[in-house]
């Protein structure tokens, strides 16, 4: 791969991105889980440099699939929940990131990965990427929300991602905008911070 990533977590919003940018973006999501974004993105480079040649990323992953490596690929980036890992990424390159709707990509990837894809890859994205910074800063705002991580109840990221949009709306804000400076503001005590 390229000495440069395809993925820039503190430049996260890009709505001119390449097809292998965009792809980048979906894997990168699947291997933000839980990890700091700075290792998220060097997992992607790793992933990669261990997959079979291709003509993008995406290509890649299949080509690994087909050749039966790709567990193996993923287990090279060290970065854990590797069978977890390796069905999210079965199932979402198996669309279209640039077309798919976020209830198809969040059926891969989950809820809050496959806001990231689409809140910061399409301009016209309305959608919430609700990590435990931007639930902090609800709760800063007075919202009611006791989870510390994301919510896995589709009903209840509905509401929580409600609260998000009415907050942007109310200050004029775009999502995407929100999302990467909140992360950014409460993720520099930290290293570069969790996604």
């Amino acid at each position: 791969m390229s000495a440069s990533p395809l993925v820039e977590p503190t430049r996260l919003t890009n709505y001119q991105r390449s097809s292998d940018e965009l792809e980048a973006l979906v894997i990168y999501s699947v291997m933000a889980w839980g990890r700091e974004a700075s290792r998220a993105q060097r997992a992607v480079s790793v992933l990669l440099d261990h997959c079979p040649a291709g003509a993008s990323p995406f290509d890649r992953i299949r080509a690994a699939l087909a050749a039966g490596t790709l567990r193996a690929a993923i287990e090279s980036t060290r970065i854990g929940d590797y069978a977890k890992r390796t069905r999210a990424l079965v199932r979402a390159v198996e669309h279209d990131p640039r077309t798919v709707d976020v209830d198809t990509l969040s059926s891969c990837v989950g809820l809050k990965s496959a806001r990231l894809v689409i809140l910061h890859s399409r301009a016209d994205a309305s959608c919430a990427v609700l990590d435990r910074h931007v639930l902090a800063y609800l709760r800063d705002l007075g919202y009611h929300v006791p989870e510390r991580d994301t919510p896995r109840n589709p009903r209840r990221y509905a509401t929580l991602e409600r609260y998000v949009l009415a907050e942007c709306q109310r200050q004029g804000r775009h999502p995407a905008e929100l999302d990467l400076t909140t992360w950014l503001d409460r993720a520099a005590s930290t290293r570069l911070g969790s996604a």
